[in-house]
Parts: structure tokens; sequence; C-alpha cells
């Protein structure tokens, strides 16, 4: 006869094994079932950051650069920068800029223009030279016959001391040579600031005064209208 006792151990231990059995069951359930995925949203796309245009440098800002970086250069160094800046500059005639056939604009004009003929640059390299205080003394702009072309020529001369013969600025040539290496041009006359002169070949393309500048009535009016704009010996 089965004791209550016993039946009582019995009882707890099939409850037991019961409660075993549905854990084991949960556990497997669990252990069956795939793991949940989780979602990660994708970062949002990131957007490239464009870099500010930087405005275009105007002919006129170019030049207030070769000025600023030129101010202390060696007279080599000024009379090449100088020579090259405006060489790079478009030819155009002057019934096509200015609506007249012979007309010579001040430096100022020809930066606004970015353009103009062989008057123009010239007068455009001496007043630049002028603003690197190359003295004025020591520049003639000097009109030439070009046995090459057989037409008239315009470049600029310096004497860079007392004892050397003048280097040619040329607006058909970056080269500087001295004058006796330009067999191919006959100069006439020429003129700076102070002055007017004939100009021979035989005396080093220097010549007798002629008196003062404002004989030649081109160059007189480049003198009155950069006087009255104040605008040629100014880098700004």
């Amino acid at each position: 006869m089965i004791q209550p006792q016993e039946n009582m151990k019995k009882i707890s231990v099939k409850k037991y094994q019961y409660c075993l059995f549905i854990v084991l069951m949960l556990i497997m359930t669990n252990c069956a079932k795939a793991p949940e995925v989780v979602k990660i949203s994708p970062p949002p796309p990131q957007v490239e950051v464009q870099p500010t245009p930087q405005p275009e440098l105007t002919p006129l800002d170019r030049w207030q650069m070769l000025v600023r970086e030129n101010r202390y250069a060696s007279i080599d160094k000024k009379l090449e920068s100088v020579n090259e800046f405006f060489n790079q500059f478009e030819f155009a005639e002057d019934l096509f800029l200015w609506g007249k056939s012979d007309y010579w604009a001040t430096l100022i004009e020809t930066l606004t223009k970015s353009s103009g003929d062989c008057e123009d640059f010239t007068i455009a390299k001496y007043f630049t030279l002028r603003n690197l205080n190359v003295p004025d003394e020591s520049m003639r702009i000097t009109y030439v016959m070009s046995l090459k072309s057989k037409a008239p020529h315009m470049v600029l001369t310096l004497r860079r001391n007392s004892t050397e013969e003048p280097i040619v600025l040329d607006t058909n040539n970056n080269h500087l040579s001295p004058i006796s290496r330009r067999q191919d041009l006959v100069p006439v006359y020429s003129f700076n600031s102070n002055g007017y002169w004939i100009a021979k070949k035989e005396d080093g393309w220097d010549g007798k005064r002629l008196g003062d500048p404002s004989k030649l009535s081109l160059w007189a009016s480049v003198l009155e209208r950069m006087n009255q704009s104040k605008s040629g010996y100014s880098d700004g």
C-alpha cells in the first residue's frame, strides 16, 4: 500500500518534470525563430559643398597686381613683366575701338578696352613703368618705321644708365633688345612728358630737342585727359 507521503513525492517529481519540459520547449521554440532583423536607416546623402566661384580678374585688377608685385623688382624684371603684360592684349584698330582714324588712348582707356594698337600699348607701358618708379628722363616713346612691314610703328626705348644704349620694348616682340640689334627699325622722332626730339639712328636714337611735348597734339591730348582723370600715376 502506497503511503500518502510517497504519493506526494511522486506528484512533486511529475510537476518538476512537467515544468522542465515546458521550459525546454520554450527555449527550443525561441531558438528556432529567426533573429529579428534590425532595420537601420541609411545615412542621409552628403551634400557636396561647391566652392564659391571667385570673380574673374579684370585687366585693371591684373595691372594693379603687376604693379604691386614689381614695385621693388630689378629694372630688368620690371621691363620684362610690363612688356609681356601688354603684349598679351588684343590688337585692334583705332577706327574699330574709338571710331577715329588715329587716337592715342590713356593707360586707363587701354586697360578698360583690354585692346588697342602699338601706340596705345607703348603709352600704357610708359605710364606703368612710371608707376614702378622708373624715371621719366630714362624713357622715350619712339616713332619708327619698320623695314619689315614698310609701315610706321611705335616702341618704347629705355636707357638703364648713361653708358648703355637704349633697350627697345616692342609690342611685336617679348624679347628686349638694344637698339643696335633692331636694324629693322628706323627712328623718326621720340618724346616723353618733358620733351620732343628728332630721333637719329646715327646718334643712338637721340637727337635735337624740338621743344615741349605739347607740339604733338595727340600726345598732349593724352596728358590732358590723364591729368583730368588723375588715373595715370596710381595703382589704386
